[in-house]
Parts: C-alpha cells; structure tokens; sequence
C-alpha cells in the first residue's frame, strides 16, 4: 500500500530557501540537489518506516554542520558483509559509499579535520566533536543484520555467473 506525502508550506518555503542559496553558486548542483532530494522523501510513500529502523548510539560531528552516525551492531561482522553493511548504510543516508568499508573508523573526536576546505581564517582546522555516545548496540541491530546478511547473500548470488558443466566458473567478491 503506498501512502501519500503531504508538505507543510513551512517546509516548502524551506526546501526553497536551501535551493535558492545553492543556486547563488551552482543553478545545476541547485535542481539536482533539489529533485534528488525530492526523490528520496518521495521514498517514504513506498516504504514509510524507512527512517525509523536505525536510531544511531553515537554521533561525531566531522566539520562544522557534518555529521557521522557510528552503530554498534553488537557483533564483529566478516569483512566482505561489513563493508556490503556500511555501503549499504552510505546510500541509505545519502553518505559516501566509497568511503565506507569495514577499514573506514570515521574521524575520531579530539582530533582535527585536516580537509584543506575546512580550515579557518586562523590557519588552524576544526575539531572532530564527539556530540553523544552510548556504546550499546542499537535496538533493531538483530533485524537490521537479518536483513543486510539476506542482501548480502542475494547480491552474491547475483554476481555469480551461472555454471556450466564442463566449465569453471569464477568467484566475484564484493
């Protein structure tokens, strides 16, 4: 069953408002934030607990205005299935998948974030602050694992090719 999205005008005059300083810069990088964005919220028509799944045990913030989320799944993954994980996180959250993999800590608080971009008019860079940290595990990580190792067992599937007698068939890793 799908559900139907309504927008306060609160929002929309939002939603405007952050288009309208991306445009100032970039009229392109503007739509296509704006129709991306509008794609991914039209997600909660089709599945509209999506975002409640997850609720995060930590929470860095990398720069100024960016945050990681850091989970305690409750177990130490495989390496293969915890990157698949992370990955899988990355574009759920509209993070950097390519960044994410079971080598991939985030940036640890106390330190700085040495990102030429972020430094400040006083030569120096910002701090990576650590906003909230529980250490426990988050409270649906048993279904989230379920869920990602039957992911991970249907891409693999995918990606294998199909055997033949007679022939040797290749293993593809992720």
């Amino acid at each position: 069953m799908d559900y139907r999205l309504l927008f306060t005008q609160r929002a929309l005059n939002d939603l405007a408002e952050i288009i309208g300083h991306i445009a100032e810069e970039d009229d392109d990088a503007a739509s296509r934030f704006g129709n991306a964005l509008l794609d991914h919220v039209d997600l909660l028509t089709r599945f509209p607990r999506m975002g409640s799944t997850i609720r995060k045990r930590s929470r860095v913030e990398t720069s100024p205005g960016n945050f990681q989320a850091w989970l305690n799944h409750g177990e130490v993954l495989p390496k293969e299935l915890s990157t698949f994980a992370a990955r899988h996180l990355a574009r759920r959250f509209l993070g950097d998948p390519a960044s994410a993999d079971w080598r991939h800590y985030g940036r640890l608080a106390g330190f700085t974030n040495r990102k030429e971009r972020y430094r400040r008019e006083n030569g120096l860079f910002p701090f990576v602050l650590l906003h909230e940290a529980s250490g426990l595990p988050y409270r649906r990580a048993p279904e989230f694992l379920a869920e990602i190792e039957e992911r991970f067992k249907e891409a693999k599937r995918r990606m294998m090719p199909e055997k033949h007698p007679g022939t040797l068939a290749t293993q593809i890793s992720l």
